[in-house]
């Protein structure tokens, strides 16, 4: 295989990859699918003289990850090495283990610089502001990064109206008071 002359990204994205695979695929022989499918005809060809089937294959690719020297394939080598057999991912990984500890501390490192708010779900977007601080609990108000030197001229003129507004109030209830009749009723 020429597993070892991918990308690291290249790698991460084909093992990562593989967890996408129904079931059924990883389990069954090339010669069940190739009745089914041209390109497993194709696949079942290739894979005949070689006589692995797709979990063989997966094994294989998983196995080579494991000796990469790139620290974040290794670690999800390592936790796929199960996958193929089981089903299952290996969650079990060993926190004396320096390249876990080296990948964990640099998650922490990037999740400490990140703004909090940048770390709510996607749908917290969407969300009025009481019950986005029901679901986060009161955010952080944002940074003022400079100051405007003059007001726009939006906000005078808004400014205008409410002063002649409150003005224009202040006179009607001077002028209109409680209305009586002069003439009594009778």
């Amino acid at each position: 295989l020429c597993f070892h002359g991918l990308s690291s990204a290249v790698k991460l994205k084909l093992l990562l990859g593989t967890l996408h695979l129904p079931r059924r695929t990883v389990d069954e022989t090339p010669a069940v699918r190739s009745a089914l499918c041209p390109f497993y005809s194709f696949l079942h060809a290739v894979l005949r003289h070689s006589n692995k089937w797709m979990k063989g294959a997966l094994m294989e690719i998983i196995q080579l990850a494991s000796l990469d020297s790139d620290p974040w394939v290794l670690m999800v080598a390592d936790i796929l090495k199960s996958f193929p057999d089981t089903g299952s991912l290996n969650l079990e990984l060993e926190e004396q283990n320096p390249n876990v500890q080296d990948i964990l501390g640099e998650l922490r490192e990037k999740v400490g610089e990140c703004e909090a708010s940048a770390m709510l779900p996607l749908e917290c977007q969407y969300l009025n502001k009481n019950a986005l601080t029901t679901l986060a609990g009161p955010l952080t108000p944002p940074v003022k990064h400079f100051q405007l030197k003059r007001k726009p001229k939006s906000a005078t003129l808004r400014a205008e109206l409410l002063q002649k507004s409150t003005e224009t109030a202040q006179q009607l209830k001077r002028s209109a008071g409680v209305p009586f009749h002069a003439k009594g009723r009778g």
